[in-house]
This record gives C-alpha cells, sequence and structure tokens, in this order.
C-alpha cells in the first residue's frame, strides 16, 4: 500500500494511518545502533590531520593519544572510529569534533564539521576545502624551501636535476617523513634524508 495519496498534479500527500500502524512502521526501520558510515574513517582522520598536526597518524598511537583526551574511551573504541568507519556516539561525536575544530580558526564551526563526517561531501558541503587548498599552497611552499636549502647547501647545479621531478618527489618525501607545512624550521635531519634521497649528496 502506498504511503501517500494523490492529490491534483504530481504532488501527493501522507496517506493518514492510526498509531498502530506509525508503531508498526517504527519498529520496522529502527536499528539498535547507528550504524557505520561509508568513509567515515577517511574524513575523521582527514580533520586530525588538518586539525592537529602534532597528533601522530594511525600507524604510529593515533588512536592511543586520542583515547587518553578521555578516560571514557577505550583504545579499541577509537580505532573503530579511526579505521572501521564505526561512528561514535552523539556525544562522544560532538565532543572530539568540537575539540578538533576547536584547533582551526574561527570561521569553522563544528556542526558542518560534524555532519560531514557523518553522511560524506555527496550529502553536506565539505567545510575542509578552503582549509584543504590553503594547506596545499604551505605544502608546496615548504617544499620549495626545502629543495632550495639543499641545492644552496650542496651547491648542486640547476642544470644536473629535472625541477618538476625533484618537486614532485620531495613532496611525497614530506609525507613519508611526516613533515608539517605548519611547521616553522624542518629539522636538519629530514633535510640531510631528503637529500640524500633527492640528489644522492
Amino acid at each position: 500500500m502506498s504511503n501517500v495519496s494523490p492529490i491534483s498534479g504530481d504532488v501527493k500527500l501522507p496517506v493518514r494511518k492510526d498509531q498502530a500502524q506509525y508503531k508498526a512502521e517504527f519498529e520496522a526501520i529502527s536499528e539498535d545502533r547507528f550504524p557505520s558510515s561509508l568513509g567515515f574513517s577517511q574524513r575523521l582522520n582527514m580533520l586530525i590531520n588538518l586539525a592537529a598536526p602534532g597528533i601522530p597518524n594511525f600507524a604510529n598511537g593515533r588512536a592511543v593519544v586520542l583515547s587518553n583526551l578521555n578516560d571514557e574511551w577505550a583504545q579499541a573504541d577509537v580505532r573503530r572510529w579511526l579505521d572501521k568507519d564505526d561512528v561514535p556516539s552523539r556525544k562522544d561525536l560532538r565532543n572530539l569534533v568540537r575539540f578538533l575544530v576547536g584547533q582551526l580558526d574561527d570561521s569553522h564551526k563544528a556542526e558542518p564539521w560534524e555532519a560531514f563526517l557523518v553522511y560524506g561531501a555527496e550529502t553536506v558541503p565539505s567545510p575542509a576545502a578552503s582549509l584543504m587548498s590553503m594547506r596545499t599552497r604551505e605544502k608546496r611552499r615548504k617544499a620549495s624551501e626545502i629543495i632550495a636549502t639543499i641545492v644552496r647547501t650542496h651547491n648542486v647545479p640547476p642544470s644536473s636535476y629535472n625541477a618538476e621531478e625533484v618537486y614532485q618527489q620531495c613532496l611525497m618525501l614530506m609525507d613519508e617523513y611526516r613533515i608539517q607545512p605548519e611547521e616553522h624550521e624542518v629539522q636538519p635531519g629530514h633535510i640531510n634524508m631528503i637529500a640524500a634521497r633527492l640528489f644522492d649528496v
């Protein structure tokens, strides 16, 4: 039986039902827990990367650091948030998002981020667009600084390398060594490792 009744044109109104019907339909669609959300973990990790670069990645203890924020959060639960698209309770999600968004500038609000994490960009516009663009620019600027430092320090002739290839390799090495665009100075050890990989010096 259709849940709508036809009226003039293409517009349809809901069919009036008794309370027993409403109750039966509600029980039929009810779920015991909030379902997993495809891509939730990826979006949550992106927010963490953008808002809190001091928190390590998943392989290096991200779940441990986050679980230490709240004594009620078990590491196993946090790992599922970060890796299994498991959505926290409404309270835990709200508190985590408020904490992370609080690390950003005042133009970012918790509610749009919370909706984006749960439902994704197909339903909610991504609040990360402007932030990603700014972060990308900063990362590219940092890569250029690293290359310039290496070339100057080791007297690398400009004609001895392909600038675009070296630039792209430097961006990948920054990810490998977890060099953040926000870092004021890159550690000398990282610069030496990148120099060895790019120019064999």
